[in-house]
């Protein structure tokens, strides 16, 4: 029998594996050259600023591979032959599959633009991109902190700050250009925005709103101005492009049938037989009415794999992901959203709350019914299962903003915000919710 074989060893291609060796005894292969192993992608910022070693960012120790029959090749899949159930790799070896599972993850987006053959004009996503940066940024000894080089990054998502957290460490004066008029504008409302652009200038952090790069100049082969679509000349040792990532399929050809990403459906099975996908590089046919066709998140990719896992071993298992949730760190300002929160939301379909004593902030969601439909908490912890149960249960907000204190998962001795999110619902709505009294105890488990 043949192996089914992975073609990524990303979180969506590890999960599928573990979940597939967790009930079938088949032979399992995994191919991937970006490392010979799986690594934690969300880490290298930590291993670049000294906090841990490459080492560290494995999540299994060597020796789990061996122990789980996984065996992992590091080599390139450079084609795919459906007619054979083959695969060939760069080093010219052909492998047959009795599965093929395509878990490439995604890529980052390159513009073309005049300059990008710079040196010093860095992505963050692949671990050589760590590698790059290592090599052509100064280490923190050799910085003095009155020695202000300069970076420039565009692009103001995740990435975008993780980069900028990490220049900013090794003493770098960073610039971010945002094309928006307010931060993340295609995720926050304003004033999310706001509040979370408050936070990373406090970090040092220098924003430029309204502009997006249009070239790079250099000097002797490396960036030394970005050309911003305002008209400015940002001058920069480093520059940054962190502006989305896209399905990683270009190499896939004509093998299977792909528009933006891998075309599948609920069971995650492509246009030819016994060819599936998992992870950042699907496009589900039939997207659920609130999930995107396309949706490139660390938590999404686990879940395709669990499913894909069992769906592999021979119980057919959908993948029906339920409600939106994601999380996040601004330098040390926590997100997480829940559910559905329109990035235009305004006082019609929402309520927006500021914390009292510290830089935070809530956001709920709710219909024309005054159903909850979402939450976005900033600063402020909120228990994961809680917050999707009532989604499912599909409350009131009313009801929720009553139960806050059983989603708070803020740490013992922090300060309760409940009676002044009760207090501020009440003034806007008439109504007439009470604050509930709650021991230590009942918080932590949440009753």
């Amino acid at each position: 029998m043949h192996p089914v074989i992975i073609i990524g060893n990303g979180i969506a291609g590890i999960t599928t594996a573990r979940h597939l060796r967790k009930h079938s005894n088949c032979q399992i292969l995994v191919i991937s050259d970006e490392s010979p192993h799986f690594f934690s992608r969300t880490a290298l910022m930590y291993v670049y600023m000294g906090h841990m070693k490459k080492e560290h960012i494995k999540p299994y120790p060597d020796a789990f591979w061996k122990k789980n029959r996984i065996d992992l090749v590091h080599d390139r899949v450079v084609s795919i032959h459906p007619e054979g159930h083959e695969v060939q790799l760069s080093s010219q070896q052909r492998l047959t599959y009795s599965k093929l599972v395509i878990a490439t993850g995604s890529r980052p987006v390159r513009p073309q633009l005049p300059g990008m053959e710079l040196k010093g004009i860095h992505s963050l996503y692949f671990l050589h991109d760590l590698d790059r940066l290592e090599a052509e940024t100064d280490p923190p000894s050799s910085i003095q902190p009155n020695e202000k080089k300069k970076a420039v990054i565009t692009g103001g998502g995740l990435i975008g700050i993780e980069l900028a957290e990490m220049l900013l460490y090794r003493h770098y004066e960073v610039t971010l250009l945002v094309r928006d008029r307010h931060y993340w504008s295609s995720v926050f409302p304003k004033e999310e925005g706001d509040l979370v652009a408050k936070h990373l200038v406090a970090h040092g952090l220098n924003i430029v709103y309204g502009t997006s790069v249009v070239a790079f100049e250099g000097e002797n082969g490396k960036v030394c101005n970005v050309l911003g679509s305002d008209g400015n000349r940002y001058p920069c040792d480093i520059a940054g492009i962190t502006i989305g990532v896209t399905p990683n399929i270009e190499w896939l050809n004509d093998a299977v049938e792909t528009r933006r990403g891998v075309l599948t459906n609920e069971l995650l099975e492509t246009s030819v037989k016994n060819i599936y996908a998992a992870g950042d590089c699907v496009e589900l046919r039939n997207p659920l009415s609130h999930r995107k066709a396309i949706e490139p998140v660390w938590y999404t990719g686990r879940m395709m794999g669990e499913c894909l896992g069992s769906t592999l071993a021979g119980t057919p298992t959908a993948y029906r992901p339920g409600n939106w949730f994601n999380s996040a760190k601004f330098f040390d300002l926590e997100y997480q959203t829940y559910g559905h929160v329109p990035s235009n939301a305004s006082e019609a379909d929402s309520f927006f709350f500021v914390h009292p004593r510290k830089q935070a902030c809530l956001r709920i969601a709710f219909d024309e019914h005054r159903m909850l439909r979402g939450v976005h908490a900033i600063g402020i912890r909120l228990r994961h299962e809680v917050i999707d149960a009532w989604l499912n249960q599909r409350i009131s907000a009313d009801v929720a903003v009553q139960s806050m204190h059983k989603a708070n998962f803020d740490p013992e001795f922090e300060h309760r915000f409940e009676p002044e999110l009760i207090a501020a619902w009440n003034t806007r709505f008439g109504t007439h919710l009470t604050p509930q009294k709650t021991s230590w105890l009942q918080r932590i488990i949440g009753s």
